[in-house]
């Protein structure tokens, strides 16, 4: 898709909103976009780069699939020591394992609440493993 502004309008400012109501619309209707009621704060040509940006995007990955791989596979299908094979004072050591094997691959796991060193690591080397990210970069 090409930068340059469409003309719409002689005036500039009146051009730059005329072209964003159209990149909505062509947003809207190939991509499912949808708008709302956005602020009018935003100057227009500030708007327009961001829209143009987010067609930009929409084209480049329309087609590609987000998210199809599952975690597991994304750091490389590991085997993990079963939960309940761990002894509670080896349980620290395998956690900072676990957490290392993401980070190896990128991938750095927080928990919003504290929650034992055991549900941690199940959760790390189960559930979590068989989930699929819903967008993949």
């Amino acid at each position: 898709m090409s930068q340059e502004l469409q003309k719409f309008s002689d005036d500039p400012e009146e051009n730059f909103r005329m072209e964003n109501e159209f990149l909505k619309m062509k947003i809207a209707a190939q991509f499912g976009g949808d708008f709302g009621t956005m602020s009018g704060d935003l100057p227009p040509e500030i708007e327009n780069q961001f829209l143009k940006n987010v067609l930009q995007f929409e084209d480049q990955t329309a087609g590609k699939p987000a998210g199809m791989k599952k975690v597991k596979e994304l750091i490389g299908d590991p085997k993990f020591t079963d939960s309940a094979s761990l002894p509670d004072d080896a349980l620290a050591d395998a956690l900072k394992n676990v957490n290392g094997h993401y980070q190896k691959h990128g991938y750095n796991v927080d928990f919003i609440a504290d929650y034992p060193d055991r549900i941690k690591y199940e959760f790390m080397t189960g559930e979590l493993l068989s989930m699929k990210p819903t967008v993949v970069l």
